[in-house]
């Protein structure tokens, strides 16, 4: 059995746990690809979100740096990552807000991939980051819901 050990806590079991427990919030969330009205939204309300949560995550101060360290790049990656695959965002809008070009975002989205597979503290930290922005949307969906129904 693969344990991971998070500080403070003994045996604890990140496939178990994490994933499992955001696989659930996800689908609580939305289904499929959100229409374009409620892309907008979501891209207006949570992009300056996620890229202060994984500053604060990965203790980077400016993401926008150009530096090449290691820290900065694994921040860019998890934002990057959370951009696409949970607000949708295309790689050519995540280009424009990172002053990058749509296949380095591509890159490093693969790159997220690899080192959320290998590198524990990396995976440990992209699952905060993505529990929080999880949490954040089902609360704002719960308090808007009047407005919907």
């Amino acid at each position: 059995m693969n344990y991971w050990l998070a500080p403070g806590i003994r045996g604890f079991d990140i496939k178990g746990h994490i994933s499992e427990s955001l696989e659930t919030d996800i689908k609580l969330v939305y289904q499929n690809k959100p229409s374009s009205l409620l892309q907008a939204i979501l891209e207006k309300s949570y992009l300056n979100y996620v890229i202060q949560i994984c500053e604060e995550i990965f203790e980077v101060d400016n993401m926008f740096s150009k530096s090449r360290r290691r820290i900065y790049t694994e921040s860019r990656f998890a934002c990057w990552y959370l951009l696409r695959n949970v607000l949708h965002m295309s790689t050519t809008k995540i280009g424009l807000k990172f002053n990058k070009d749509h296949s380095t975002i591509i890159s490093g989205t693969g790159q997220h991939t690899s080192l959320v597979q290998f590198e524990e503290d990396y995976k440990y930290k992209y699952f905060q980051a993505k529990k929080l922005l999880i949490n954040k949307m089902i609360k704002d969906e719960k308090n808007y819901q009047h407005l919907r129904d």
